[in-house]
């Protein structure tokens, strides 16, 4: 079985791989830098994807659109490690976050995701540190694995009944999180999705939904006959039904 570590490594060196492709792929699309907005883009297909944020951080605005394109996707890495970002507010019509799109802002404390977004990449906010405030919208569908690993600032999580797949350690290491609410539409929850969660005490699942249920605070699945998460800061003696 792959490790968790093996996982994330995986997964950095995927992310670094696309960097280093990245100037070679945006030679062969239209291009364009925004320097009022502090963004490089690329255009395909009629619609922008941010590839690199080049501003001074604090509070940032991504637009709708650029060029009379609209902007649809924010791309991988294309915040990363953007220490003195704040708050970010995303454009209306971004639909997907790429793989660590804003991993390592360590001073990002509030992000407005849009209603038209649909998936957050792997490691998309992962080390988020300081990220308090957090709001799924109903119509995304996959939370990528390590999505909001190490956010470790972040006390509730509402899954909207949209979100299909939670990734592998999606929810890892959030240190503050005590509560998770599960919507209707999940049918995948990956390996140590809430693992090192050590304040949370309930996990809830909506009662509509076809794979899973939670009873007392703890998460079965549907059938009852395994248990998936024993919350790590529920409190007492329980006996495994």
């Amino acid at each position: 079985m792959v490790s968790r570590t093996e996982t994330w490594h995986h997964l950095s060196a995927t992310c670094t791989t696309r960097l280093r492709l990245l100037p070679l792929l945006v030679l062969v699309m239209t291009f364009a830098t925004s320097p009022a907005q502090n963004f490089t883009i690329a255009i395909e297909d009629g619609t922008v994807t941010i590839t690199k944020y080049t501003g001074p951080g604090g509070v940032v605005n991504i637009p709708h659109s650029i060029n009379d394109l609209p902007v649809t996707r924010i791309g991988d890495y294309a915040f990363g490690n953007c220490v003195n970002l704040t708050s970010v507010t995303v454009g209306n019509q971004v639909s997907s976050f790429g793989e660590a799109a804003f991993s390592f802002c360590t001073s990002l404390t509030n992000v407005i995701i849009p209603g038209a977004a649909t998936s957050i990449g792997g490691a998309a906010f992962a080390f988020c540190t300081n990220l308090t405030n957090l709001s799924i919208p109903n119509g995304v569908t996959n939370i990528g694995d390590f999505a909001f690993e190490n956010c470790t600032s972040i006390s509730g999580v509402t899954i909207p009944d949209s979100v299909t797949s939670i990734g592998e350690d999606a929810f890892a290491n959030c240190a503050a999180l005590t509560s998770v609410a599960i919507g209707k539409g999940v049918t995948h929850i990956g390996m140590f999705a809430f693992a090192s969660c050590n304040r949370l005490d309930t996990i809830t699942v909506s009662a509509l939904n076809p794979s899973y249920r939670s009873v007392d605070g703890i998460l079965f699945n549907q059938s009852q006959t395994t248990l998936i998460r024993f919350p790590a800061g529920k409190s007492g003696n329980y006996t495994v039904p």
